[in-house]
Protein backbone atom coordinates (compact mmCIF):
# COMPACT_ATOMS: atom_id res chain seq x y z
CA UNK A 1 0.00 0.00 0.00
CA UNK A 2 3.10 2.29 0.79
CA UNK A 3 4.36 1.56 -2.35
CA UNK A 4 1.55 2.79 -4.36
CA UNK A 5 1.32 6.35 -2.44
CA UNK A 6 4.63 6.70 -3.03
CA UNK A 7 4.45 5.92 -6.79
CA UNK A 8 0.98 8.27 -7.04
CA UNK A 9 2.93 11.44 -5.07
CA UNK A 10 5.90 10.89 -7.31
CA UNK A 11 3.51 11.34 -10.10
CA UNK A 12 1.60 14.15 -8.49
CA UNK A 13 4.82 16.35 -8.18
CA UNK A 14 6.40 15.15 -11.63
CA UNK A 15 2.73 16.51 -12.95
CA UNK A 16 3.30 19.58 -10.49
CA UNK A 17 6.64 19.86 -11.82
CA UNK A 18 5.76 19.79 -15.75
CA UNK A 19 3.27 22.49 -15.70
CA UNK A 20 5.39 24.81 -13.84
CA UNK A 21 8.15 23.85 -16.53
CA UNK A 22 5.89 24.51 -19.17
CA UNK A 23 4.69 28.28 -17.68
CA UNK A 24 8.17 29.72 -16.30
CA UNK A 25 9.79 28.61 -20.17
CA UNK A 26 9.95 31.35 -22.52
CA UNK A 27 7.24 30.89 -25.40
CA UNK A 28 8.41 29.12 -28.41
CA UNK A 29 8.10 32.16 -31.15
CA UNK A 30 8.31 30.92 -34.92
CA UNK A 31 10.15 32.96 -37.22
CA UNK A 32 8.17 34.89 -39.82
CA UNK A 33 8.51 34.02 -43.33
CA UNK A 34 8.91 36.38 -46.04
CA UNK A 35 5.45 38.03 -47.63
CA UNK A 36 5.16 36.46 -50.99
CA UNK A 37 5.63 38.33 -53.91
CA UNK A 38 2.89 40.61 -55.66
CA UNK A 39 1.90 38.96 -59.18
CA UNK A 40 2.42 40.96 -61.71
CA UNK A 41 -0.41 42.49 -63.02
CA UNK A 42 -1.91 40.21 -65.96
CA UNK A 43 -2.37 42.60 -69.30
CA UNK A 44 -5.75 42.66 -70.45
CA UNK A 45 -7.03 41.33 -73.68
CA UNK A 46 -8.37 43.24 -76.26
CA UNK A 47 -12.41 43.56 -75.52
CA UNK A 48 -14.32 42.06 -77.89
CA UNK A 49 -17.93 42.68 -79.18
CA UNK A 50 -20.25 40.39 -76.29
CA UNK A 51 -22.25 39.64 -79.83
CA UNK A 52 -19.85 38.02 -81.84
CA UNK A 53 -18.41 36.18 -79.46
CA UNK A 54 -21.50 34.70 -78.24
CA UNK A 55 -22.22 33.87 -81.61
CA UNK A 56 -19.04 32.73 -82.28
CA UNK A 57 -19.41 30.44 -79.16
CA UNK A 58 -22.85 29.14 -79.97
CA UNK A 59 -21.52 28.82 -83.69
CA UNK A 60 -18.61 26.14 -81.96
CA UNK A 61 -21.61 24.71 -79.67
CA UNK A 62 -23.89 23.64 -82.65
CA UNK A 63 -20.63 22.23 -84.68
CA UNK A 64 -20.60 19.55 -80.88
CA UNK A 65 -18.10 21.45 -78.85
CA UNK A 66 -18.68 21.85 -75.34
CA UNK A 67 -19.81 25.44 -73.83
CA UNK A 68 -16.85 25.67 -72.05
CA UNK A 69 -14.42 24.81 -73.96
CA UNK A 70 -16.06 26.55 -77.00
CA UNK A 71 -15.98 29.88 -74.54
CA UNK A 72 -11.97 29.29 -73.91
CA UNK A 73 -11.44 28.85 -77.76
CA UNK A 74 -13.09 31.64 -78.49
CA UNK A 75 -11.48 34.04 -75.96
CA UNK A 76 -7.80 32.39 -77.15
CA UNK A 77 -9.07 33.31 -80.46
CA UNK A 78 -9.41 36.62 -79.75
CA UNK A 79 -6.34 37.51 -78.24
CA UNK A 80 -4.19 37.04 -81.35
CA UNK A 81 -6.77 37.44 -83.94
CA UNK A 82 -9.48 39.60 -84.63
CA UNK A 83 -12.96 39.31 -86.61
CA UNK A 84 -15.75 41.32 -87.32
CA UNK A 85 -18.72 38.44 -87.79
CA UNK A 86 -19.12 34.69 -87.62
CA UNK A 87 -18.01 33.97 -91.35
CA UNK A 88 -14.69 35.74 -90.20
CA UNK A 89 -14.18 33.65 -87.09
CA UNK A 90 -15.00 30.88 -88.58
CA UNK A 91 -12.64 30.90 -91.42
CA UNK A 92 -9.89 32.17 -89.72
CA UNK A 93 -10.31 29.48 -86.80
CA UNK A 94 -10.04 26.41 -88.98
CA UNK A 95 -7.55 27.70 -91.00
CA UNK A 96 -4.94 26.83 -88.28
Amino acid sequence: MTEKFILLFLFIIGFVFGILDCLTAPPKVRPRSPPAPEPEPKAEPEKIEPDISQDCINALIALGHKKRESKRMVEEFFESHSASNVDEFMNQFFKK
